[in-house]
Formats: C-alpha cells, structure tokens, sequence
C-alpha cells in the first residue's frame, strides 16, 4: 500500500512525492522531503516544515524525519499514528533481471490520485546498495508526460519490494530505482547494536583520518568496520594499531558487522536542528558566502572559507588552471576537516577542471591529462550522480575525444538535472551562492550544448541536426540561450572580471550558433560583444598564455561570424599576425581598432 506524501512549509504544500508503509518505518525517496547535495532534510533548511502522509477520505498521517541516504535517495520516516494497515514486505536479494514489476504512485499531474505503472526490470546495477540508479526499468505507460511525485513508489516484483522509484527519463520510457539493500541498510543502521561510545574512544586514540571517520560513525549509530581495518596500517603506533584491531574485531564478532558500505553514501539522520545548505565556493555571491559560512561553521572556520572561495573565483576569473588544481586540493583538505561532502565535492571538481583545462593548452599531457580530468569527475558522480557540475565536466572530456554523442547525452542529462534542482527548490531557503551557481550552471551546459551540436553537424551532412526539423531543434535551443544569458548575467555584475569573461565565452558560442543559422546580423553582434568584455578584463600588457589563447579562440571562432563586416576582414588578419608573433602591443592595438571602427559601433 502506497500513500501520497505532502511536504508542507507554514500551511502551503511546497512538494509531493510517493510513500509506502514497510518494518516500522515509512519509505520514500529522499529528494522528496530532502536536498540531496546537501544531504539535509527540507524542516533543517526551512522552519515550518511538515511531513504527512495523505489517504483516502481526507485521512492524514503525521510523519517525523528518522534517517537517509542522500546518496542511494532513500528515507525513512516514523508515523505518528502506532501501526500503518497493510505494511509491504522487503524482497531477499534475488536474480530479477528480466522480471516484470509493478507499482502504485501519486504523480502531481493525476487529479484522481493514484495511478498504476508497470514493466520490465531492464537492468540491475552491481554496485546496487549506495545508488539511487540500482534498477533501470522500462516503463510500459511510457515518459513522454512528467512523472513528478510518483518518487518514492515502491518497485514491486513477486508481490515484495525490491527498490524505490527516485527518477524518470524523459521521452526514453525509463525510471530509475534505488535498490532494497539500500532501504535494508537504514533499517540495520536503526537497529544496530555497536556501542557507540566504544568507537567515539577508539577515534580519540587513532589518528586523524579514522577520528573523523569515527565521528561519522558515532553520529549515524552504526560503524565501517572494513575501512576502519583498512586505516589502521596508517597508525604510526604499532601497539595502538593492535589494541585497535583487536577491539573492532570483537565487536564484529560480538554484534554482527556493521551494515553499512564505507565511503560510499552520506547518511542524513535527523537531528531536529534547522541550518541552511553549504554556500556554493565556485561561484562568487559577495559578502553574503562570508556570512553564510560562518554561520555553518563558525567565524574562524568561515572565514578560512571564505578565503579559499575568493582564492577559487580568482584563478577562474584569472584562467589560472594551474592554481585550480592547488586551490581545488585545499578545498578538499579543509572540507574533509569539517567532513562536508559537498565542500570535498567543490574541491575535487576544481582539481578536475583545471586537468580538463591544462588538456588543452599541453598537447603533449593531453591524454593524461584528460584521463586525470575524467577520474576526478566520476569519483564526484559515483557519489553525487546529480551533480551537474561533474556531469558537465565528463562530457566536456568526451568531447575532447570527439565523443560527440555521449557528450551531448551528458549535457542533455546535466540540463534535466539542474532544472529540476532549481525548480524543486524554488520555495525552499538557499544560500544565494548556490541559487547563482545553479542559474551559472545551467547557463554554461547551454552553451557546451550549443558547441557540441554544432560539432556534430559539421561532422556529417546526414545526422538528424542537418534535417529541417533539427535545424529548427536547434534554432530553438540557441534561443533558450541567449534568453538565459539576457536575464541570469545581470545577477553578476558585482564581480566585473566574472561578469565580462561570462559574457565573451557565452558569446563567443551563441556569435557560431546564430552563423550557423544563418542570422548573420546577430552573429556579428554577438562576436563583437564577446570581444568588448574580453578586452575590458585587461588593465596592461603584457598579455600571459591565457589571455593570448583566448584571442586566438576568438578569432578562430568569429570569423565567419564577422562575414556581415567586410571591412573588419584586414584588421583580423592584423589581429591574427599580432598573436602569432607574439607582438602583445600590436594585439591590444588591433583589438582596440576592431571594437573603434564604424562597423563595431553598430554592433556593441
């Protein structure tokens, strides 16, 4: 039996989801009644939340926030009433690839309430108990209209259940589901019966990585009894390193090992606290990141911060991929100090990009690079797979490779997941750092996207984008750029050297698309544009690598874009001789020529 689940804030329902009775507790999908890059649930970041099942005749149930995993996107929670009717039974682990399934959930789009949904079990992941993608299922019904609330169903096969819904593939006729040992695994972490003090004790005798590992453990009242064995070797006290070994291994053989995988989910239980979600550190916000921070974590560790973000906004603004990485690695040492998964996530996707980037300035590192680029991204998604961010670096690496398609599948992906985030947080507290960052977001995807389906159309004549209704796909989605650039850069202006060099790459990309659809005004518009911000950002010479690759990227690019402007042709080729000989002077002369002629005025 599945119910309808309502989050409501001060009276007003704010989100719906999916929800069914199972072993004491009520199971749902986290991102339900919870922000999964954070893993907080929505009553910590806002006040006046509630949770409360609906049934029929107006019966509602209230609901109180136990534990989940953001990273599997499950949840428990208790009922207030002392037993739910009907409560479904959990599958063993079995074989069932193949299988049909069926479920009941409460899409928002239903006004009847419940709707039916079945299918075939199309896939079972092997690393099935911390992803919120464990089960691929074919959907008979089909995806072709939004899905939102049927989140949180349960996935039943041979009347058991055997995950929770958690996502849908638009148009593809495909959902995702969490697998049942990740529901499983909450419920043992529940009951679990390792004495906590006794590992608060051993983290106060090892060394720093297993303390901060231990106070995890002592906070979700359950253990990682293999990676703590594993962490002892790095115990520089041989006779420490034994007595703890000795200790974790009776308790193991006393209680039974603890149910939980080491490093690969981040539990969220409920602690009746309500804070705001981490600032975003990659995405400049003013002075309002300072304060957030130090409201998360106190004056001395948000101003350390603080410094950090600025130190990360200034080699982005600056182009120094180099400094990503170094800037990126103190990120990620400081958040696993404070064990914020989500600060370690700002770090390691720095570190990553500025491989990406460095791949293509180094032709001789490239592939290594790029191979350090990929790595450093999939360890993001394998713990955050929602994470735009990553997926957007992973596609820019494929890419590179002239993967084309996957590229363009992962931006497509990357676009979904990042609308709904802001669409799903659109009545919930967040920092202004990570509403920016996500608007930022989805404006970068978009132009990558635009790039990418102008790579393939110029890779062959016969690919679906050449036909006439592709053409108009993609008219389409260049508008749905240069709309969000017109409204989202505004937002930026308070940090002028983020704000122009937004501008040059957004329209450097949207001055090639408009080319390509032939609206060549436009084009010439938007390829002067991008020129004007780049040449704002430089005070004096002389120019560094940065700075002259991009020159050369917007000649290469702008071209054809300037074809409407005749009389500029001379002045690229200047343009284009300055770089090549390196003569920085005569760059920034030519480039002041370009933006003074007649032709440009018109444009800028």
């Amino acid at each position: 039996m599945s119910a309808r689940l309502r989050v409501e804030a001060n009276g007003k329902v704010v989100h719906q989801g999916t929800a069914f009775p199972c072993e004491g507790y009520v199971v749902t999908a986290f991102h339900v009644v919870g922000a999964r890059e954070d893993g907080l649930w929505l009553h910590e970041i806002q006040h006046g939340v509630r949770y409360s099942l609906e049934f029929a005749l107006g019966c509602d149930v209230e609901l109180e926030a136990v534990i989940a995993d953001s990273g599997a996107d499950v949840a428990l929670l208790k009922a207030s009433a002392t037993a739910l009717a009907s409560p479904l039974r959990l599958a063993l682990p079995s074989d069932i690839a193949g299988r049909p399934w069926q479920t009941v959930g409460f899409p928002s789009n239903i006004d009847e309430g419940e709707y039916a949904l079945d299918g075939t079990v199309t896939r079972v992941g092997e690393s099935s108990w911390w992803t919120s993608r464990a089960l691929q299922l074919l959907v008979n019904q089909g995806t072709s209209v939004a899905w939102d609330g049927i989140s949180g169903s349960p996935v039943i096969v041979a009347g058991c259940v055997v995950g929770v819904l958690t996502e849908y593939m638009r148009d593809n006729s495909t959902v995702w589901a969490s697998s049942v040992g990740a529901v499983r695994r909450l419920i043992s972490a529940m009951n679990c019966k390792w004495p906590t003090e006794t590992v608060a004790v051993l983290a106060a005798n090892s060394n720093a990585a297993l303390s901060t590992e231990s106070r995890q453990i002592t906070t979700y009242r359950t253990s990682s009894f293999p990676e703590l064995v594993e962490r002892l070797d790095s115990i520089a006290n041989v006779d420490e390193a034994d007595r703890v070994r000795r200790t974790l291994t009776r308790l193991n053989a006393e209680n039974g090992p603890p149910p939980l995988r080491p490093g690969r989910a981040t539990l969220s239980p409920c602690n009746g606290r309500t804070s705001s979600p981490t600032p975003d550190l990659l995405t400049p916000a003013g002075p309002g990141s300072r304060r957030e921070l130090r409201d998360l974590f106190g004056k001395a560790t948000g101003d350390e911060f603080a410094t950090l973000s600025e130190s990360a906004i200034s080699v982005i603004e600056n182009g120094d991929f180099e400094g990503y990485i170094g800037i990126g690695q103190a990120i990620q040492q400081k958040g696993n100090e404070v064990v914020s998964s989500k600060i370690v996530q700002d770090g390691e996707l720095l570190v990553a990009d500025g491989y990406r980037l460095l791949a293509g300035m180094r032709p001789a590192d490239e592939e290594s690079f790029l191979r350090m680029a990929m790595n450093g991204f999939d360890e993001v998604l394998e713990l955050a797979p929602d994470n735009a961010r990553a997926l957007r670096g992973r596609a820019c690496c494929d890419q590179a490779e002239h993967n084309y398609g996957d590229a363009l599948r992962s931006y497509n992906a990357a676009i979904e997941r990042v609308q709904r985030h802001l669409a799903s947080h659109a009545g919930a507290i967040q920092p202004l750092s990570r509403r920016l960052g996500d608007s930022h977001e989805l404006l970068r995807l978009l132009r990558h996207r635009t790039e990418v389906i102008l790579l393939i159309r110029r890779s062959s004549s016969q690919n679906r984008w050449n036909t006439e209704v592709g053409k108009i796909q993609f008219g389409q989605q260049v508008e749905e750029h240069e709309r969000l650039f017109r409204n989202m850069m505004p937002r930026m202006t308070a940090r002028p050297d983020w704000y122009d060099f937004e501008c040059f790459a957004s329209q450097v990309f949207l001055a090639n698309a408009l080319h390509e659809l032939g609206d060549l005004g436009r084009a010439a518009k938007a390829a002067l544009r991008a020129l004007r911000h780049r040449r704002s950002m430089i005070r004096n010479g002389p120019l560094n690598d940065i700075q002259r690759s991009n020159f050369r990227w917007w000649l290469h690019s702008s071209r054809k874009a300037l074809s409407a402007c005749p009389g500029l042709a001379n002045k690229l080729d200047d343009l284009e001789h300055a770089l090549l000989t390196k003569n920085d002077d005569g760059v920034l002369d030519t480039v002041d020529r370009i933006l003074d002629a007649s032709h440009a005025r018109v444009y800028v």
